[in-house]
């Protein structure tokens, strides 16, 4: 539109025109470019849900173990942040049950780029060694309109390999489940329209008074940012690597 309009402008009044023209095509884009997409993917993402107003879906600083956790926009973030949340996975290299078992108890910079050491900072546990055969990653009680809920975390990285299908199998087999409240989808990226509408298809069929969270990349980036504030509060490395552009009240 910017274009359409300055070239408009370059037929009428060219001295005005050509070199606002030669300052944006100067301008390198990639950035800009990256961080619409993902926004723009994200408001479509949120369109999708409105489609569906019969599929309760809770917010996840509506849960009692993320209250207070404000969701932070992408751009507010430093690109070094952004690219150690691309690195996040559903569990560490030192992956053994003895160590999953105490992790939470050990502050050791090798964790934090496992999901379930982040998540259980808040959740209070980590589910125990991730072996692939669980109905859920992690489970835990919380509070959620003043009631004590079972909340049901399936975890998902961007380097999974065929993990939508082993999403949707995971997310299918909870919503057979009494024994859960609250479904919760945990993802370092957004999921694509068609993994929604299948999860949201299989709550509509299936589900038996269940409820769904979905954390995706903006949730799982605050609440990533908060936990690596903290962290470096305590490991009393607080410049070692630069999380946000701004200062963010927490």
């Amino acid at each position: 539109m910017v274009y359409g309009l300055l070239s408009f402008s370059n037929v009428v009044e060219p001295k005005f025109a050509q070199p606002l023209l030669e300052k944006i095509n100067s301008i390198n884009w990639k950035e800009f470019n990256e961080t619409y997409a993902s926004f723009q993917k994200s408001e479509i993402t949120e369109r999708s849900f409105k489609k569906c107003p019969s599929v309760k879906r809770v917010l996840f600083n509506d849960l009692g173990f993320f209250k207070g956790i404000e969701l932070i926009s992408q751009n507010e973030l430093a690109k070094d942040f952004l690219e150690e949340l691309n690195k996040l996975r559903e569990k560490c290299s030192d992956h053994k049950k003895v160590n999953c078992q105490d992790c939470l108890l050990i502050k050791e910079s090798s964790y934090e780029i496992c999901m379930k050491y982040i998540l259980g900072h808040y959740i209070g546990s980590t589910g125990g060694a991730h072996h692939g055969h669980e109905v859920y990653d992690i489970g835990e009680i919380t509070e959620y309109e003043d009631q004590e809920v079972f909340v049901a975390f399936l975890l998902k990285s961007k380097d999974d390999i065929n993990s939508k299908n082993s999403l949707f199998v995971q997310f299918y087999d909870c919503t057979d489940s009494g024994g859960i409240d609250i479904i919760s989808v945990a993802s370092t990226e957004d999921l694509d329209h068609k993994t929604i509408l299948r999860l949201q298809r299989a709550m509509k069929q299936n589900a038996k008074g269940h409820l769904y969270c979905l954390i995706q990349r903006k949730e799982m980036a605050s609440i990533f940012f908060l936990s690596k504030k903290s962290f470096q509060k305590v490991m009393k490395t607080e410049n070692h690597f630069p999380i946000a552009k701004i200062s963010h009240p927490f």
